[in-house]
């Protein structure tokens, strides 16, 4: 061939080249090396003579009849020197041997960088017993591997051992702030193996990700890494072990036949405490754990941490644990952290049998009544009352009474208070929280105030939207809202109050929709006294004997002008004063009236002043 090969270029093994290695020491960056079907019993070292990584691309003529390499492909590094791999695609291959097959070193340099580096349609055979020192795919340094923007990728790759005495398959200590993909992949061993064992300083390792393999018959540890996504994985008689994780996802997995050590997912944590070490935000999530799983589905394990919380934020959801006998072991040595299992499956409905698969601090209430994950019901042991987080909507927590709800400590601002149907004899102040309280209709959903002295319903913080129910009975006002804004009430039935049943005083902007109020003992339906900016969309009222509607102004307790009253929609009142405006005077002086849009029905009105 003549000299001076120009990059880009195709280099033909062995039509051109006899060796592959001969090839690459004839290559220039970005070069491939196409090599056609047979056998290469020789080692490839992209290092020439110690020196600089070369970045070439190996690629089999043939993907399905790839050449066989009887050797090892080998990166080196040279003294203060990083060995880097920039846009290096290795396809095609089956690399096979009793020893390494694929290592990176830099014993004495600054590092190993991989950027954009693919392997693709790889098969890395060990075969029989293990003779070498390290591991068959391994990245070794005095530094951590740096996995740049462009990635390390293994995409669908094979990954497999004959020996009994294979060592960590695949062992790397990683940084950088690129991704580690392993996807659409097989990797298996004849005996329980860590396939995989990758480790990291938590916080600045790179993202891995491990997508659509099928592990067989190993382990898969991964240490102190952060940005973790494990998904659409089938483990057959494989275990994942993850020590100190942060920010972790392990997401529509398929577990099946396990026995022996450990449990399908194990959670440790055997570092020091160091705030950069904790077990932190995983989710685990959407997984099924098929029959003939004999160790529990996730057991928590933590050590040495003196008065350090081990771990937090650890939550298992939505997860199909039915073939599972024991299903959660949690070992904290630290009390008071109580993991997160709701809404999974178990096998049964029966809150007993679902305690005697769990072991340790576990909240597993509520939880899935079947095993269909795509359309999850969750309401397996819940109360009446559930208290979710406003902004993602997961259960927080459930109660028998409305008011137990509003006073749990975990119900924050912003929260949502769902209430089945059903009749709840009590009264709420809802402790100036914002809180939504959504009920399930003004037939379903009854508060019953009924011989309770008090408002039945006050201390509305700003926010505060509350739907779908009906009061009834109360002792005083029924709505008592006062001293407040943005106030919603949508879907509202409130009958036999004592006095008026939505009192509105001092309010600044709220909107109600579809209300009605009827019968109230001595009071008017809906008053809105001292309040602007407020809209009434469709509202009914009858039997309310100091009338229907009515908007007021005196200004003794809120110095709020009556301003901008809209009446929209339907305005349906049959009491004997159906709508009525009135001006109170409070120290000899009287507070505005203005913008007053008058429902369509009422072609004029009467107004006065009252003197007294």
């Amino acid at each position: 061939m003549a000299a001076g090969v120009s990059a880009q270029s195709t280099l033909h093994v062995p039509s051109q080249y006899s060796t592959i290695q001969a090839a690459i020491t004839a290559a220039e960056t970005g070069d491939v090396i196409e090599v056609a079907a047979g056998t290469y019993e020789e080692n490839i070292v992209f290092g020439i003579n110690g020196g600089i990584g070369k970045n070439v691309s190996i690629h089999g003529a043939n993907p399905n009849d790839r050449p066989v390499i009887l050797g090892y492909l080998a990166s080196t590094g040279v003294s203060g020197v990083a060995s880097e791999w920039t846009n290096v695609s290795i396809k095609n291959l089956v690399i096979e041997r009793d020893g390494y097959l694929v290592y990176w070193s830099v014993l004495h340099g600054s590092g190993i960088i991989h950027d954009n580096v693919v392997f693709e349609n790889v098969e890395f055979h060990q075969k029989g017993e293990w003779a070498d020192g390290g591991h068959p795919i391994w990245t070794h340094g005095l530094s951590a591997t740096t996995i740049a923007a462009g990635g390390l990728t293994f995409d669908n790759c094979t990954f497999k051992s004959d020996g009994s005495n294979t060592p960590n398959f695949f062992r790397g200590n990683f940084a950088g702030a690129g991704k580690l993909t392993i996807k659409n992949s097989n990797l298996s061993m004849t005996k329980y193996t860590s396939v995989l064992n990758l480790d990291a300083t938590q916080g600045s390792g790179p993202q891995i990700e491990l997508f659509n393999n099928e592990f067989t018959g190993v382990y898969v540890l991964l240490s102190r890494q952060s940005n973790v996504d494990i998904i659409e994985n089938t483990f057959d008689n494989a275990k994942l072990i993850l020590n100190a994780p942060f920010n972790t996802t392990v997401e529509k997995n398929t577990f099946k036949e396990m026995d022996g050590l450990y449990a399908a997912i194990s959670i440790w944590n055997t570092y020091a405490a160091s705030p950069m070490q904790k077990v932190e935000d995983v989710f685990i999530t959407q997984n099924i754990f098929s029959p003939n799983i004999l160790i529990p589905a996730l057991t928590i394990a933590s050590f040495d941490h003196g008065s350090d919380a081990p771990w937090s934020n650890v939550n298992l959801t939505e997860n199909n644990l039915d073939g599972v006998s024991s299903s959660i072991v949690v070992n904290n040595e630290i009390s008071g952290i109580t993991l997160n299992a709701n809404c999974n499956w178990w096998g049964t409905t029966d809150e007993s049998a679902i305690a005697l698969k769990i072991s340790g601090d576990v909240d597993f209430a509520p939880w899935l009544i079947n095993n269909d994950l795509d359309n999850p019901v969750c309401t397996g042991g819940v109360l009446p009352v559930i208290v979710k987080d406003g902004t993602t909507m997961v259960i927080k927590s459930s109660h028998t009474t409305i008011q137990a709800a509003i006073n749990d400590a975990t119900t924050l601002a912003g929260d949502l208070i769902e209430v089945a149907a059903g009749t709840y004899t009590e009264t709420l102040n809802l402790g100036n929280k914002q809180l939504t309280i959504n009920g399930a209709g003004t037939t379903q959903t009854i508060i019953d105030a009924d011989g309770i002295p008090g408002y039945a319903i006050q201390n509305f913080a700003p926010g505060t939207i509350i739907k779908n129910l009906k009061l009834i009975n109360a002792e005083h006002y029924g709505f008592k809202i006062s001293g407040t804004s943005n106030i919603a009430l949508e879907n509202i039935l409130v009958e036999n109050s004592a006095k008026t049943g939505i009192d509105l005083n001092g309010v600044e902007t709220a909107t109600l929709t579809n209300i009605e109020v009827n019968n109230t003992v001595g009071g008017f339906g809906l008053m809105i006294g001292d309040s602007k900016d407020i809209t009434v969309t469709n509202v009914t009222t009858s039997g309310n004997p100091w009338g229907g509607v009515t908007v007021q102004s005196k200004g003794q307790y809120y110095q709020v002008a009556v301003d901008n009253i809209v009446f929209a929609g339907s305005f349906t009142a049959t009491d004997a004063i159906p709508f009525l405006i009135e001006q109170d005077p409070w120290e000899g002086s009287y507070s505005p009236i203005t913008n007053v849009t008058i429902p369509a029905q009422f072609q004029f009105i009467t107004y006065g002043l009252r003197s007294g």
